[in-house]
């Protein structure tokens, strides 16, 4: 029997930005103790019938301000059956008022400030499963500052992962 080899393979990746990526997402000018949601992609359209539900996710932000280590953005993701989603949420990018609306959406983790540097690109990543159609981002801002009006500061990314034997 011959040696199989598992290979990882990279797809497409679907970008959340203020303009030019794959959906709108808008966060600057967010206030600490303040959120945003990011308009809602359909990952069937966007990467077939036939598709992986592993995704390595990745945020970057940044604010003008001077942090404080160990403060964070919290990272959440709304999916929807592309009616209900989760939270109740809107499926467009739109603010987020209160802490208790991510109640019900699923914590994919944090960028954590690890720099007090203002100005200072914070970015982190890990991976998620995602098994429903639709998904929208939603960072809440516990920082303990306002993050830039810059829209290019801001960026959320799903990257689709497949595993193959060979």
């Amino acid at each position: 029997m011959a040696n199989k080899k598992s290979i990882i393979r990279l797809g497409t990746p679907i970008i959340w930005q203020a303009s030019g990526g794959t959906a709108v997402f808008t966060p600057q000018n967010v206030a600490n103790g303040a959120g945003r949601i990011g308009t809602s992609v359909d990952l069937q359209t966007t990467l077939g019938t036939t598709r992986t539900s592993l995704f390595e996710w990745r945020a970057v932000t940044k604010s003008g301000s001077t942090y404080t280590v160990g403060n964070m953005l919290q990272l959440f993701l709304a999916t929807s059956d592309g009616t209900r989603q989760d939270g109740s949420l809107a499926l467009t990018d739109g603010g987020v008022s209160s802490i208790d609306r991510t109640r019900n959406l699923r914590q994919i983790g944090a960028v954590i400030a690890d720099i007090t540097t203002a100005s200072s690109v914070l970015a982190a990543s890990g991976l998620v499963q995602i098994t429903a159609r639709y998904v929208s981002p939603v960072w809440w801002n516990a920082l303990g500052v306002t993050l830039t009006n810059t829209a290019g500061d801001h960026v959320f990314v799903l990257t689709p992962i497949t595993q193959e034997i060979e």
